[in-house]
């Protein structure tokens, strides 16, 4: 910990320190990615298609392979492209899988494979030969095998064998996947069936499907919550796994035999758990919620909690508690054993030190928008993280308002590409780890980022916002736009919108219209 307690010192002597000045967010924060000393940052272009310089959305995962030489970046984002007749270039509205060459020198992409849907799983092989990812609303598995210094996919990919999800009208989402130690047999999470599948891959067949819901196991436990929305897979041993269930709230423990799959322990949580982390030297499970602001830590001997801290800024800041929306959304370890964590909702990458059970934040980098992926390279001088999207910026050959409907916008002005979801794009930023005194001045970069260091400011607004809190009882939004406006509001005389734009051709409760127009 003496280390640590050096970057607590450097952080507080530091607090005079000019920060740099970003690219502003309509949130009210700002960007600045490239204040660490080396780092880089590129736009996620894809070099395949008829459109090689497209820039793809939505990074969602990052997978280092065994050997720790190569990575895979999978996106699942908007990633529709449409030509100039304003239809849909197929070949080019995909989800992408590009993957790098890594060291301590950064990283290199070598090749960009494609598949129709992702959600968010992906995972090598144990040996580095091939790779799996889940095909999303298509309810499959896709293997990759390697072709010499390249990936190909195997076909057929495997079939989940779902028809629907649960729910009316609810497509099947394969989600997190996970690989055996052994190679021959993956688990992938049915996110929106509430279950998991016990893949053979060499076979290209499915041996088991477990359903996560107490009620479905034991009719004894009919309406009792457990296991929905499995996301992310951990597979920790030969014979056990761990599946994140963020709707439930749950951790949720399988037992593996050769051909089945068993549900063994649940571990409540705080918050909606999602990421995944197994530390095979401290034999731990970590989870990030992302709803929380936490990360639970279970010890596998025992199957048990043992920690769920609340992450937050380092203590040096001497800042008051940041209230809940740090957002913490993927997880990877550095060769040290240190965590990193993304905080989608400060755009920045945590630092966090395990001592014991407990979690320390002890500095924070900044980064993209909304980042969602983190890897290092084998010596750990390199770090990597995605981000999901981008400022979209203007769009004025976007639809006008006449054509801007609910169920049209997408393709009424396809040609132009700029249906508001078309103009995010992902970005990969990458960067030497920072040293101790390089660390103390992102920290405060990012603590400025979010207003933190504007105290002033702060100080005035919480004041006026005192003031508005002692004389007004009641706040009432009239939001004039989207679904909720449209649909209802503008049947109201005194609307100045389009009744006709309503997609769905009903009538709104009474209440509603005949409250609007007595106001």
């Amino acid at each position: 910990m003496k280390r640590w307690s050096v970057i607590s010192l450097m952080i507080f002597a530091a607090c005079s320190t000019a920060t740099q000045g970003g690219q502003q967010l309509p949130t009210g924060q700002s960007l600045s990615p490239l204040v660490t000393p080396g780092a880089r940052f590129d736009a996620l272009v894809t070099h395949v298609g008829p459109h090689p310089d497209y820039v793809a959305d939505g990074a969602a995962a990052m997978v280092v392979s065994p050997d720790r030489r190569q990575m895979l970046l999978m996106t699942s984002g908007f990633n529709r492209y449409n030509g100039a007749d304003g239809k849909v270039v197929s070949n080019q509205s995909q989800q992408y899988i590009l993957l790098y060459a890594i060291d301590a020198r950064g990283s290199r992409l070598r090749q960009t494979l494609r598949v129709p849907n992702s959600y968010s799983g992906i995972a090598w092989l144990p040996d580095g030969s091939g790779f799996v990812v889940g095909g999303g609303v298509d309810d499959v598995v896709h293997r990759f095998a390697r072709r010499g210094s390249a990936f190909a996919e195997i076909a057929p990919p495997i079939t989940l064998g779902h028809k629907t999800g649960n729910g009316a009208a609810v497509k099947p989402q394969a989600a997190g996947i996970a690989v055996s130690a052994d190679g021959r047999r993956a688990i992938v999470a049915n996110y929106y069936n509430d279950s998991v599948s016990l893949i053979d891959l060499a076979g290209g067949s499915v041996l088991a499907e477990q359903d996560l819901r107490p009620g479905k196991i034991d009719s004894a436990n009919i309406g009792k919550p457990g296991g929905e929305f499995p996301f992310a897979v951990a597979w920790t041993s030969a014979g056990e796994a761990w599946v994140s269930t963020p709707r439930d709230r749950q951790l949720v423990g399988l037992s593996i035999s050769a051909d089945t799959l068993k549900v063994t322990r649940r571990i409540a949580t705080i918050g909606e758990p999602t990421a995944l982390l197994h530390d095979r030297t401290a034999h731990r499970l970590y989870a990030t919620e992302d709803n929380a602001d936490r990360l639970a830590v279970v010890d596998l001997a025992t199957g048990r909690l043992i920690a769920e801290p609340r992450l937050g800024f380092p203590a040096a800041l001497g800042a008051e508690p940041v209230r809940k929306g740090l957002n913490p959304n993927a997880i990877a370890q550095a060769h040290d054993g240190r965590l990193l964590v993304t905080l989608g909702g400060v755009n920045a990458l945590a630092v966090v030190v395990p001592t014991g059970a407990e979690l320390a934040v002890t500095a924070l980098v900044p980064t993209g928008w909304y980042p969602s992926a983190v890897a290092t390279s084998a010596d750990g001088r390199r770090v990597f993280v995605a981000n999901r999207k981008s400022p979209p910026g203007p769009n004025p050959a976007g639809c006008a308002p006449k054509l801007a409907i609910y169920r049209g916008q997408p393709n009424a002005c396809g040609a132009a590409n700029q249906y508001i979801f078309q103009l995010e794009k992902s970005g990969l930023l990458q960067f030497p780890m920072p040293t101790e005194r390089q660390l103390s001045r992102t920290t405060l970069q990012v603590a400025d980022n979010v207003g933190l260091l504007r105290n002033a400011d702060r100080v005035a607004a919480e004041a006026r916002m005192a003031a508005v809190r002692a004389r007004i009882k009641h706040v009432i939004f009239i939001v004039k736009e989207n679904r909720t406006y449209d649909q209802c509001s503008a049947t109201s005389k005194l609307a100045t919108a389009t009744p006709n734009w309503r997609s769905s051709g009903r009538v709104c409760r009474p209440i509603t219209t005949s409250w609007l127009a007595s106001s």
